[in-house]
């Protein structure tokens, strides 16, 4: 009776969960970091509190026959979904498998000054130590440091700790608030200050429990089994991988290590595939990384390094592998690699049989254009902005021609005359019809903006009035006077049908939890606008558990519904989402968007309330971005100018975004 008090004085409090199962169970490690004083983002003084699952050293587990006490020496942590300290069973006996290791630095090791010039600023000193410990991947949590790349420590003006250029020393920053400016100093500090670095263990351990807790877990294991620990997410099964069955033809490859690396895949695709097929064909183990090699059935092969020091194995967001070799084909895959483990060894010998890739996978380059492009005499539209799956290998070709053939670009960059016409755009042999249409300037109308950190930046509206001179009002309870708007940098549609406040910013438009357009203009006591300009989109993309078009649309129709049951005369125009800056790094974010684009448009074909604006043709995917010049050091000896912001436009750009959704403007008012 005093276990079943039990049970019911743990579920009030909201702290006890139970799961039943009919085999083993396993119980999986968690990792809280919590900021001293989360009043500031990065402080000296805000060491972090590191904690775990049976953080006193023991786990409580509630099975039928009462409360098994597991003794765990120290917490079960975790690192990435791959990397965590689980409570589990192999081959019939119970224990706790280590993939979490711990470094503590205490002031006995060999440190001495970083001289490096590069990497000296005023804010800081920088520290080196030979590592006397191994690592595969190179990320980790740090008590005391924000955990840097070598590349983003040379930057770091904070407290950081990274590997150096080899990856066989550490370099830790303080700031000169610490007043450490020795060896001598620095070795004090740690010998108190306990400074732990957690990270991807190189091998795993398994640490099997005495003879009686075996026996009461299993027995446990055919029952229902609870726990009360916070910081437990679950009891759950061990869990079994396979190749993304999206991409690849088998349920495994044979390899334990790569069936666990080809289940965290998200998507794949080959440009320039021709009718070859394609498949895995090794794994090659390096020092800081690996190598995967992809084989076609032409005898043709594409290769990616994955370096340990370059990529991200943490963070729950895909990193993109891109394959390349001596044709023009191009592989891109996208992983998570907070999912994978470290290869321990070469895999050779792989056949199509087990690690053939999908045909599906093939990508053919298209067009992603509406039934109608809106332009002024002399707007420019760039039409290479609207290339889906344009080959990487090699530059595929869009030619601009009027219906009857006649060639209007053979480049894809075409300056409009004015007149009304019907074209089609020409690429691999396909063909996409569309009109483009003009319109006079339009006069005394209300417009409000309406989007995200495109809008917010003022730069848009700014140079929409001023190609009105004054006959255009915009409102909005943000941005400057005389060029007002509803911009907030970082939001997605689905903040403003669900978000009371976000980054600083508040939702005028909220009211009980909905989108509600009427509730906006009673507050705020704006005259009606003839139209609502929205921009947004590119944030939803990326929108972790709310990204798919389905679920975006459906945030789009809140809002237009909204403001057409506020007033139904109200014209809407939604911007496609804009352009990155073009170049193969940015490929596949630009297919992302153009992907998107082309759902939108489907989706809004019929509305006589909505028109869709191509923000993307308006934009010189090259010079219509920002620049800035190249830090020279030992280090990087390149003077080329590189691209500051792949997303928001340079001066030019907000010109010619403003005058696209001008031209839209003037249409649907004509």
């Amino acid at each position: 009776m005093k276990f079943k008090k039990l049970f019911i004085s743990l579920a009030a409090c909201a702290m006890f969960s139970t799961t039943a199962f009919a085999g083993n169970f396993v119980v999986e490690g968690e990792m809280k970091t919590v900021i001293a004083n989360p009043a500031f983002n990065i402080n000296p003084w805000n060491t972090i509190t590191v904690s775990g699952v049976g953080n006193d050293g023991t786990l409580k587990l509630f099975a039928t026959d009462g409360i098994i006490e597991v003794p765990l020496g120290y917490p079960l942590y975790r690192i990435n979904d791959y990397y965590c300290d689980k409570i589990v069973c192999k081959n019939g006996v119970w224990g706790i498998e280590r993939n979490v290791a711990i470094k503590t630095f205490n002031g006995s090791e060999n440190w001495e000054v970083f001289e490096k010039q590069s990497f000296q600023n005023d804010n800081t000193i920088i520290f080196r130590c030979d590592k006397d410990f191994d690592t595969d991947i190179e990320n980790g949590v740090c008590s005391h440091f924000d955990v840097h790349t070598y590349e983003s420590q040379r930057e770091n003006i904070y407290d950081g700790i990274s590997f150096d250029e080899n990856g066989s020393g550490v370099l830790m920053r303080l700031m000169n608030v610490r007043n450490i400016k020795t060896v001598d100093d620095l070795k004090e500090y740690l010998s108190k200050a306990g400074v732990r670095f957690y990270y991807p263990a190189t091998e795993q351990t398994f640490e099997p429990f005495d003879t009686s807790l075996q026996l009461k877990l299993k027995k446990a294991a055919t029952g229902s089994v609870g726990y009360s620990d916070p910081l437990l997410n679950g009891i759950t099964e061990e869990k079994t991988y396979a190749p993304n069955s999206e991409f690849f033809m088998s349920g495994t490859t044979g390899n334990s290590d790569l069936d666990i690396f080809l289940s965290a895949v998200k998507s794949l695709e080959i440009y320039n595939g021709g009718t070859k097929n394609f498949y895995i064909q090794s794994v090659d183990v390096k020092d800081r990384g690996f190598e995967i090699v992809i084989a076609d059935s032409a005898g043709g092969k594409y290769s990616c390094d994955i370096s340990y020091d370059k990529y991200d194995f943490l963070t729950e967001k895909t990193s993109e592998l891109r394959f390349t070799g001596n044709g023009n084909t191009v592989i891109k895959m996208h992983v998570n690699l907070d999912e994978v483990k470290a290869f321990s060894k070469d895999i050779k010998g792989l056949t199509a049989s087990r690690t053939a890739i999908k045909e599906t996978c093939k990508k053919e380059a298209q067009a992603v254009l509406p039934g109608v492009v809106y332009a002024s005499k002399g707007t420019t539209l760039d039409f290479n902005n609207a290339i889906l799956y344009g080959n990487e290998g090699k530059t595929d070709k869009i030619e601009v021609y009027t219906s009857d053939g006649k060639q209007l670009s053979k480049n894809g960059v075409y300056t409009f005359d004015g007149a009304d016409k019907t074209v089609y755009s020409f690429i691999n042999g396909k063909r996409v019809y569309f009109d483009i249409k003009s319109a006079p300037k339009t006069e005394d109308k209300t417009i409000l903006f309406m989007g995200d950190s495109i809008i917010n930046q003022n730069y848009y509206t700014k140079y929409f009035n001023e190609i009105y001179g004054g006959s255009i009002k915009t409102i909005g309870t943000l941005g400057e006077d005389g060029n007002k708007h509803e911009g907030r940098g970082g939001w997605s549609a689905w903040d403003y049908c669900t978000a009371q406040s976000k980054y600083g910013y508040t939702n005028p438009f909220l009211n009980e939890g909905k989108f509600d357009f009427g509730y906006y203009m009673k507050k705020t006591g704006f005259e009606a606008p003839d139209a609502v300009v929205i921009n947004l989109g590119i944030n939803d993309l990326n929108t972790v558990g709310h990204n798919s078009h389905e679920e975006i649309l459906s945030y789009f129709d809140q809002i237009v519904e909204s403001i057409l049951f506020y007033n139904e005369n109200i014209k809407i125009v939604i911007n496609a989402p804009e352009i990155t800056f073009r170049s193969e790094s940015t490929n596949s974010a630009a297919n992302t968007r153009l992907n998107f684009a082309k759902d939108l448009f489907e989706h809004f074909k019929d509305s006589e309330n909505v028109t869709i604006a191509l923000a993307y043709l308006n934009l010189n995917g090259q010079e219509d971005f920002k620049y800035e010049e190249p830090v020279i050091s030992e280090d990087n000896q390149n003077y080329a100018m590189t691209v500051s912001d792949t997303t928001h436009p340079n001066i030019s750009g907000y010109e010619h975004l403003a005058q696209g959704t001008a031209d839209v403007i003037n249409y649907i008012f004509k």
